[in-house]
């Protein structure tokens, strides 16, 4: 709560401290006396106070309130009441707890208890005490009666976030930006002050993307990140990037805040763009991917003009943040018609680095997508332009959140981009390949200016006539070319296989189903496989499946095709932990992908 860019001043945590819990006893709940005494962690005073005696409760209140005020901390009220009714109104304590419930059957509830304290004290008759009660108790009933009356009152209603459209996208924004532009922001985030001491090893990325700027090409990933952010904040919107690691980035990739190796000073090139910017916070979190993770979800809620992104270290480590996932981020619009634009950066590739540290979990984000798996009604093939544009948009508008794997740094340029400039919110669960961000993966400046927008398929180049065509996400595409170019200059082939195209899915869900759709049209003779390097019961192969069986059965009117699958078996670890067993499975995909 003190760390730089998390502390809010003070939080006033207020426990409902029932005492029993789900008929449990205290001691049997937790080692120590009291419930709030994690508090010693923070150094944060505990008021604890009997809920019986609403004076005091409301003293407590006033005295916490006085101290956060006064010295901007944490402050707790440990409200200590008891359960009337166990863990529910149906539920019998007395089972577990029966010499307790003697005692709480006999007290008094909380209003008689105050009452009688008033009339004694003479601020209040028992005339004056009955009226209050029935004045009161005939509000709440004229309330529910007039809700059971309103033929609104149990229909959904829209979301929420005043200037946000709910149905009907049109006009969708393309999110490219004019090259001299790109290039002015590349060169404001590649320079330094003139008295900075770089340290010799960070040198050599920062020269390389002054010279990417330079000559319009060999964009690597983190670059292409920067032009994001800068093209955004210059454009009014603030950027905020939190998680483990991020100034410098867990692979040493982004380096987008920079230490004089001399002094220990910092230097951010984004908070340099224009004086008229937004405000750019890039901050290194605490190590909890629980409470960084929903820290930023709830930062989101409140700032839908600031692009807000927490990073995971490794993509393995966001299930420490599970529950924040699953219940908040996948559902939060469903549950209370709100908005979030949340971003969630996640690492993730098989590199052989073993099971701690190669995968995400993207089927878990998947499962919780609400997209349809059948072919919609407004499945469109002949769209173009920005008529699919909008279609794309509306899909993603309609589902609860969006998930990308981009692998080409343009397009992770322009899925940042189009995050902030839509004109809706919604979360996005973004994974990117260790791999991939830095050279050969590279990509042109020309891939980001006017007139270009996000691709949601990536094919690539082959034969005139394609025999095999496989879908794919992530870095395996790139991997098992490079295996092709190897094969083909040990066998002196330059023309092996060059038969097979890949179609990098890289948009997910909401599916892109006319994208994939105008692959699969125009290859009409080719064998079509789905290809990951996830285990079979892992990575996207669940999601995927029904959804181009569907297709391919609703364009060709074959109902008896089920696309084939590639990969690794099923398994209970997401990887092997030996990067001699991790070869030769790659092989053994590289070998089925090109048959």
């Amino acid at each position: 709560a003190r760390l730089e860019n998390f502390d809010i001043g003070g939080t006033i945590h207020i426990v409902v401290n029932n005492q029993v819990g789900f008929t449990a006893d205290p001691a049997q709940s937790r080692a120590t006396r009291y419930c709030t005494d994690l508090s010693l962690c923070i150094k944060a005073p505990v008021l604890h106070v009997n809920g019986d005696n609403i004076d005091q409760v409301v003293r407590a209140a006033r005295i916490a309130a006085r101290y956060r005020q006064q010295f901007k901390a944490d402050v707790i009220i440990d409200l200590v009441c008891y359960r009337r009714y166990g863990h529910n109104e149906s539920d019998v304590p007395q089972f577990t707890q029966p010499i307790l419930y003697k005692a709480v059957t006999k007290a008094p509830v909380v209003i008689d208890k105050y009452g009688k304290q008033l009339i004694e004290k003479g601020a209040l008759t028992a005339e004056d005490l009955k009226a209050k009660k029935a004045a009161f108790e005939e509000k709440m009933k004229t309330a529910m009666n007039n809700a059971a009356e309103d033929k609104d009152y149990i229909k959904v209603k829209d979301s929420v976030g005043e200037g946000f459209k709910y149905s009907g996208v049109t006009g969708a924004k393309t999110t490219g930006i004019p090259l001299a532009d790109l290039k002015t922001i590349g060169e404001k985030i590649c320079a330094l002050p003139d008295t900075f001491s770089l340290h010799p090893k960070a040198e050599s990325p920062i020269k390389n993307r002054r010279e990417a700027i330079k000559k319009e090409d060999g964009v690597e990933y983190c670059l292409a990140e920067g032009l994001a952010f800068g093209s955004l904040a210059n454009e009014g919107f603030n950027i905020r990037l939190t998680g483990e690691d991020v100034q410098r980035g867990t692979f040493s990739q982004r380096h987008a805040v920079l230490i004089d190796s001399k002094t220990g000073d910092k230097h951010m090139p984004l908070a340099y763009v224009s004086k008229e910017q937004g405000h750019v916070t890039i901050e290194n979190s605490a190590l909890t991917e629980y409470g960084c993770c929903g820290y930023e979800t709830g930062y989101a809620f409140g700032n839908h003009d600031t692009l807000v992104m927490w990073e995971a270290q490794f993509g393995d480590f966001a299930n420490g943040a599970q529950i924040v996932f699953d219940q908040y981020i996948s559902s939060m619009e469903q549950k209370w018609f709100v908005q979030n634009p949340i971003i969630i950066s996640l690492p993730h590739g098989y590199d052989g680095q073993g099971p701690e540290h190669s995968s995400s979990r993207l089927e878990r984000f998947l499962s919780s997508s609400d997209d349809t798996a059948t072919v919609p009604a407004n499945f469109n093939l002949k769209a173009e332009g920005q008529e699919l544009l909008d279609l794309s948009e509306s899909r993603i508008q309609e589902m609860n959140w969006q998930v990308c794997y981009t692998t080409r740094p343009s397009n992770y340029y322009h899925v940042l981009r189009r995050q902030m400039l839509r004109s809706f919110r919604k979360p996005l669960i973004h994974a990117f390949a260790k791999s991939g961000v830095r050279a050969p993966n590279l990509s042109p400046l020309s891939e980001m200016a006017e007139g270009t927008t996000f691709r949601h398929v990536i094919t690539t180049e082959a034969a005139e006539k394609v025999r095999k065509v496989i879908f794919c996400t992530g870095h395996i595409e790139r991997k098992l070319r490079a295996m092709l170019e190897a094969e083909r200059k040990s066998t002196s082939n330059a023309t092996l296989h060059n038969d097979v195209m890949f179609a990098v899915v890289e948009q997910i869900s909401p599916f892109p189903w006319e994208h994939i759709g105008k692959v699969i049209e125009q290859n009409p003779e080719a064998k079509l496989v789905w290809l990951q390097e996830e285990p079979q019961n892992m990575g996207c192969w669940q999601y995927v499946r029904p959804r181009m069986n569907n297709l391919v059965q609703h364009m060709k009117g074959d109902q008896s095709f089920r696309i084939p699958f590639i990969g690794r078996a099923s398994q209970a670890s997401p990887s092997t932990g030996y990067e001699s067993v991790h070869n030769q499975e790659e092989k053994a995909i590289y070998n089925k992908a090109y048959e």
